[in-house]
């Protein structure tokens, strides 16, 4: 056996590994069995008590306002959104690069054949 068909055939086995573990981890996390990596997150700032009676009318408006945009959007929406699409353009770098390896190993086999 020649030694590129036995390189061929070891790439085209990792790109297809490379591949199958990207859908393994797809499936997981929108089956809701694992949770998509948390890189992004929005931590509230703690206010103390004595300075929310002492606030001016702006900051009493402001505080108004984003009570009212968090009963309509939910604060943890911004960072759920950017992780599962951090995740994506993961998953997707992995299915172009198991791809490519996979497409090398099959272009070492042929070049042999």
């Amino acid at each position: 056996m020649n030694i590129f068909k036995t390189i061929g055939i070891m790439l085209l086995i990792v790109g297809l590994a490379v591949i199958l573990y990207g859908i393994f981890n797809a499936y997981n996390i929108f089956s809701g069995k694992t949770e998509a990596p948390q890189i992004f997150q929005i931590e509230k700032p703690i206010v103390p008590s004595a300075a929310i009676n002492k606030q001016s009318p702006e900051a009493m408006m402001n505080d108004a306002i984003s009570q009212q945009m968090g009963s309509i959007i939910p604060t943890n929406a911004l960072p759920k959104i950017l992780n599962m699409t951090s995740w994506s353009i993961f998953i997707f770098i992995l299915f172009v690069a198991g791809g490519q390896i996979s497409s090398l190993g099959i272009k070492l086999i042929a070049k042999v054949s």
